[in-house]
């Protein structure tokens, strides 16, 4: 048996492993979300050299002036660059920027990122915080599909790449929000063309404060979205609604386009498919990184992950996620 086919056959033995059903930790590494780690599972306390801070419990302050219905402040309006990185001194930062981030500096002599100090603001209420304890112990993943888990994190002490992916799509958000979004394609010249003018709703029964694990439980549907655009005007009076499910096999949307005055079910609102919301411009991943359905994740694969101090994860290969070694 050849090498390539010997890869092939690793790396399906790997997601096989990552979609049986795992169960949630043992109460002992729970504890440690009370003790070395935050309530969501991240390293509790700074690096060596302090330019990443201990968490301590996150911005929770109100900033004087806000207002309900307002402009949110900026509780750190008096923070000051710490360094940039210009065209000049790229290089000596290479390691630590991404290869789209370079192109910007070669394509733009002139572009600059400023470097701020690093504040972990992040917080959530005491009763996600609460949920997501609860579901370390008792969430579990069957194949793809998340259970057991409800109002937190499903899995803050994860152990697959497919958990660590629930916890990006279950992740902490208003159970409901109302907001106007105006998306841009820019074009090679630097030309913003507006795409996508629109007012969205978004709910997450996940999150539903006054609910419980049984009552979601008896529809799994986590996230609900209604989009309704206002512009551009070619585009006007066009609408999308989706629900999603736990069970990605089960996610709906539907689009309603004004030249055909028709409502039309979406087959596949997933994966690369392009999604109506930004004009086809982007896929249904590009907006949130993964979508759903994490089952037909596993087919982007292909050749297996490797990198040099890279250590493939179950589960992980086929989201793009490696681990490495002593790091």
């Amino acid at each position: 048996m050849n090498k390539q086919l010997w890869a092939a056959v690793a790396t399906a033995t790997a997601f096989a492993v990552s979609f049986q059903a795992t169960a949630g930790v043992s109460p002992e590494e729970a504890a440690k979300l009370k003790s070395e780690l935050t309530p969501f599972g991240a390293e509790k306390a700074g690096n060596k050299d302090g330019s990443i801070p201990a968490w301590t419990g996150g911005y929770s302050t109100p900033i004087p002036g806000d207002k309900p219905g307002g402009t949110r402040g900026d509780p750190f309006k008096a923070d000051k660059p710490l360094f940039s990185i210009t065209a000049k001194n790229v290089d000596q930062y290479a390691d630590k920027l991404a290869d789209g981030t370079k192109a910007m500096f070669k394509k733009y002599p002139d572009y600059r990122i400023d470097v701020y100090p690093t504040h972990r603001s992040a917080a959530a209420p005491q009763w996600v915080y609460d949920n997501t304890f609860k579901n370390a112990t008792r969430a579990k993943m069957n194949g793809d599909v998340v259970e057991g888990a409800f109002g937190g994190i499903p899995f803050p002490v994860p152990k697959t790449g497919i958990e660590v992916m629930w916890n990006h799509n279950l992740r902490w958000r208003a159970p409901s929000l109302n907001f106007s979004i105006t998306h841009y394609q820019i074009t090679a010249d630097g030309k913003p063309v507006m795409t996508t003018d629109g007012n969205l709703n978004q709910q997450m029964p996940y999150y539903f404060q006054d609910s419980s694990l049984e009552a979601f439980s008896k529809s799994n549907e986590f996230w609900t979205v209604r989009l309704l655009n206002v512009g551009p005007p070619i585009r006007a009076g066009e609408a999308v609604v989706g629900r999603a499910n736990l069970d990605g096999s089960k996610d709906q949307a539907w689009v309603y386009l004004t030249g055909q005055r028709r409502v039309r079910k979406l087959p596949n609102p997933c994966c690369d498919t392009p999604t109506p919301a930004t004009a086809g411009v982007m896929s249904f991943d590009e907006q949130k990184r993964v979508v759903h359905s994490l089952q037909q994740q596993q087919n982007v694969c292909g050749q297996g992950c490797r990198g040099v101090g890279q250590v493939p994860q179950p589960g992980l290969c086929a989201l793009g996620i490696t681990s490495r070694v002593g790091g």
